[in-house]
């Protein structure tokens, strides 16, 4: 678990992609060190632990540095 982030719940869902074919998509909702509550989608191959960290923890450093303008 990183120190910019706390993931709360993932949840799974089906979507239809842009060919027609059934898409997994994953949505993390998740709360950063500064408080602020988030969610992404992200999709199966972006569920990658070292892939999802770097994607989660770029979106809670953004949203935490909007906190202090």
């Amino acid at each position: 678990m990183a120190a910019e982030y706390v993931v709360k719940s993932i949840t799974e869902r089906v979507r239809l992609a842009g060919d027609g074919s059934l898409e997994k998509i994953y949505k993390v909702e998740a709360v950063t060190a500064g408080g602020t509550h988030f969610s992404l989608d992200l999709t199966e191959a972006q569920t990658d632990p070292k892939s999802a960290a770097v994607i989660l923890k770029a979106k809670a450093k953004q949203l935490d540095q909007l906190k202090d303008l």
